[in-house]
């Protein structure tokens, strides 16, 4: 253990061989944020043998984070980088490992994440080059998904147990990547697991992998027998709704219209305006920012709709357009718009005001 103390420190290492790999603040749990020039080689390496769960997990990230941003600046970059590929070949073939980091790891790096790192911040080619790497990861690893979904699959009783929950993120993760790129075998292992799940997780993970899939048919057989099995039950309501509203394939602004017409879509519940405005505008990004504008005019209407009736829920879903100055001029300038729109509003409230004002005068 090495303690830092000053701002500057020179430390020394004798009797060395060869030069190590650094794996740093191993069992370090303050929020630091550490820049080193890792190699890929390097983090391929500290991928597949560190043994510490965070920063093994943590190189994974950074080296995903490195592939993706590099095919954003190549947008003619056909194949992705094979020590990627091969790091998660072995991470799917270890049943030994614990299957909740392996789990944790299979998740690319999320678009808003590779939108914080990026100064001025282009979301369609983010988009496409992290859905590009994602569908290069499971076409080159259908085969082991597909075993790591069966080994992983459930016996006996439903239970709460580490290993339990471990071994169902991780059965759904695969899931999810086989329906990425609309595997045959993975849509009807989905289907299969919606109608026999005993457990939500299961069933909301097949259903989720179903609807980000291109598998048009199942994925509005499957919303409709969800929502008529779960219509009773408003926090399930929530989540059926969510999962549309988050899904950049059945999310797009004439789906969430549709919803906002829904018989269970209620405006006088904060919850269901979250689920469907605020899910869209939030975790729907390729949709949300359309290069032509659109999901920043329909989030400016509900706004300034919601702000005669709740005018709190207003200024917090409004969040999303006061970021406007980390995108690109060809996002923020209409996102600035959208804000004025907003904040030209006749008696417009003191919650939104603040926040619209204050997004605006930055």
């Amino acid at each position: 253990m090495l303690e830092l103390t000053q701002a500057s420190h020179t430390f020394e290492f004798y009797g060395l061989t060869q030069k190590p790999v650094p794996s740093l603040l191993r069992h370090f749990s303050a929020p630091v944020r550490v820049i080193y020039p890792w190699s890929r080689e390097q983090l391929v390496f500290l991928m597949s043998h560190d043994p510490d769960g965070f920063n093994r997990w943590d190189a994974g990230q950074r080296l995903a984070v490195d592939v993706i941003q590099s095919m954003v600046g190549s947008p003619d970059a056909t194949e992705v980088e094979p020590r990627l590929v091969e790091a998660y070949r072995s991470l799917l073939a270890d049943s030994a490992l614990d299957q909740a980091l392996v789990a944790k790891m299979l998740q690319l790096p999320s678009e808003a994440y590779l939108i914080e790192l990026a100064d001025s911040a282009d979301v369609a080619a983010i988009h496409r080059a992290r859905e590009r790497v994602l569908a290069s990861l499971a076409t080159s690893l259908r085969d082991e998904l597909i075993a790591c979904y069966h080994r992983n699959a459930g016996v006996g009783t439903y239970e709460v147990t580490p290993e339990s929950v471990a071994r169902r993120s991780l059965r759904n993760t695969a899931l999810a990547w086989l329906l990425v790129i609309n595997d045959e075998a993975g849509r009807d292992l989905a289907l299969v697991q919606l109608s026999d799940a005993d457990n939500m997780t299961d069933r909301m993970g097949a259903l989720r992998a179903l609807v980000n899939s291109d598998y048009a048919a199942e994925r509005s057989q499957a919303l409709a027998d969800f929502y008529e099995r779960f219509k009773d039950d408003p926090q399930v309501v929530e989540q059926w709704f969510s999962v549309q509203t988050s899904s950049d394939r059945a999310g797009q602004l004439p789906q969430i219209h549709t919803l906002l017409q829904h018989p269970a879509f209620d405006w006088k519940n904060p919850n269901k305006i979250r689920s469907v405005v605020g899910v869209f505008a939030g975790q729907n990004l390729a949709a949300f920012h359309n290069p032509d504008g659109s999901g920043y005019e329909f989030l400016a209407d509900q706004v300034c709709r919601l702000d005669d009736s709740n005018p709190q829920i207003a200024a917090r879903l409004v969040s999303p357009l006061t970021r406007w100055k980390k995108f690109a001029p060809a996002y923020s300038s209409q996102m600035h718009s959208a804000l004025e729109r907003i904040r030209d509003k006749s008696g417009l409230s003191a919650d939104l005001y603040e926040v619209v004002y204050k997004s605006l005068e930055a």
